[in-house]
């Protein structure tokens, strides 16, 4: 469904008067109808039990949980319903950034609105740089550089630890490697969730880095989206541990991609698995001696 053009946001650039809707396309934000609407019409806002089912509400999911880290639950994204904790996640986000209409309130409130849907697609085209710019609304003198994208990935695990006796906790570190255009960045895993140990050893283990190991994306993406909830599944000890990463939302599929992961010698002996996020370390670099090949692995986006 088009937006009318009389229904858009409207801007000056020089001497030309300019329509304006939504920029961001890392979730699909632009050309959105329903948050396209929300963006000029009263009628089109979003909370609970209006406008509150369908794709644009996963959209609304995966922004919040890559821009706040906040914990949506499951069985809404599943659903793609506007459900209490994506409302509450609403909240936060317009909390956090003083969005309120002062013309008729005095707090912020836990609708998606024309302000709550205009932040937070600026903040995603600002944070993920690799997207097209729409020339119309942008002058075509300021340069936008686009980040390379690719498909096939190699991941490798720096070191880490965790802890598990019930509860369970993990403070990772993970190398992600573009292998098309050999650009690496590192990230930090923070996690929490259920484990166990054998009795009588120590609750905290420590695990050595790793080779790296191949994966796959299914459509091509820059080494820089993989910040964002993630889980940390991982059981044994000594020289032999199974690990495996899943990020989700990862190339617009709400299940992402999951990968196995290479450890070295861990200190301990336990199984866990964990929720919690990719948090980005370091900007996409050179990775000066690629290392060989360990185990290419037919893991997908999915």
């Amino acid at each position: 469904m088009e937006i009318p053009e009389s229904d858009r946001r409207s801007a000056t650039v020089g001497e030309k008067n300019i329509i304006m809707g939504l920029q961001s396309t890392v979730f699909g934000f632009k050309g959105d109808a329903a948050l396209e609407a929300c963006l000029v019409k009263d009628e089109a806002h979003i909370k609970q039990g209006v406008n509150g089912v369908g794709d644009h509400i996963l959209k609304i999911q995966q922004a919040l949980t890559t821009l706040d880290r906040v914990a949506v639950s499951p069985d809404e994204i599943r659903k793609k319903t506007y459900g209490a904790s994506t409302a509450a996640a609403v909240l936060k986000f317009k909390q956090k950034r003083s969005i309120i209409n002062f013309s008729y309130q005095a707090q912020a409130d836990d609708i998606v609105g024309k302000m709550t849907i205009a932040a937070m697609d600026k903040e995603l085209a600002n944070r993920f740089s690799f997207q097209p710019i729409d020339p119309l609304v942008f002058p075509p003198d300021v340069p936008v550089p686009p980040s390379p994208t690719s498909t096939h990935f190699r991941i490798r695990f720096l070191g880490g630890t965790s802890a598990a006796a019930g509860l369970a906790g993990d403070v990772l570190f993970l190398q992600i490697l573009d292998a098309t255009n050999n650009l690496a960045e590192v990230y930090a895993y923070f996690g929490g969730g259920l484990g166990l140990s054998v009795p009588k050893l120590p609750v905290l283990s420590s695990t050595l880095a790793g080779p790296f190991r191949d994966f796959l994306a299914l459509k091509p993406v820059p080494v820089g989206i993989f910040a964002g909830p993630a889980h940390w599944t991982s059981g044994g000890g000594g020289p032999f541990t199974l690990n495996i990463l899943q990020i989700f939302f990862i190339a617009g599929l709400a299940s992402g991609v999951q990968m196995f992961v290479d450890t070295g010698f861990s200190v301990g002996l336990g199984a866990s698995s964990t929720f919690g996020f990719m948090v980005p370390q370091t900007p996409p670099n050179p990775l000066q001696a690629p290392e060989r090949r360990v185990g290419h692995s037919s893991n997908h986006s999915r």
